[in-house]
């Protein structure tokens, strides 16, 4: 699959609680920096399709995002 490189957006935990959807092409960086728990996130996943993503915290809460 070939992404154009403008449409490439990184997901990343910034901080303890805050996930963060990067575009390195973006002069701000940071797109959606959003509180995403109340303790340290301590993994991530995706689904193969790459719609969906998992949080998972200290916070025992498991958290998906589309």
């Amino acid at each position: 699959m070939h992404v154009p490189p403008r449409q490439v957006q990184i997901l990343v935990i910034g901080s303890y609680e805050i996930l963060e959807l990067w575009n390195p092409f973006s002069q701000s960086n940071r797109t959606w920096p959003h509180r995403a728990h109340n303790d340290i996130i301590s993994s991530l996943a995706d689904s193969p399709q790459r719609e969906t993503i998992a949080s998972v915290s200290h916070d025992q809460l498991i958290k998906i995002w589309e």
